[in-house]
């Protein structure tokens, strides 16, 4: 939770990037991937939803846990109302830091 809410989605977004770093990191520590992210919103009047998107593969990349929380975050009304809280969670884990491979190196 916030101490005064988030209203721009540019704060959100930098937000999302900060929490989907420790997502990762948790994961990276307890050598576990995800292949489902979620995303909770809490607006400034307690509404709470979430939003959440099964990923092809396992992974424990930072970018990609964040890229996706800020993808499934437009999938809400935020940026439009004021954000009291935002956090991002990994579920459906797997036993090993998997990541895609790069097709061309």
């Amino acid at each position: 939770t916030y101490a005064q809410d988030l209203r721009t989605i540019v704060q959100m977004d930098e937000q999302l990037e900060s929490l989907g770093q420790r997502v990762a990191a948790d994961l990276e520590k307890k050598k576990l991937s995800t292949c489902t992210v979620s995303v909770k919103v809490r607006y400034s009047d307690f509404t709470t939803l979430t939003r959440s998107f099964t990923l092809a593969g396992p992974t424990c990349d930072p970018d990609t846990i964040a890229n996706k929380a800020k993808i499934l975050l437009r999938r809400t009304e935020a940026g439009k109302r004021r954000v009291r809280l935002l956090g991002v969670s990994a579920s459906n884990l797997v036993h090993g830091n998997i990541s895609q491979l790069e097709l061309f190196t």
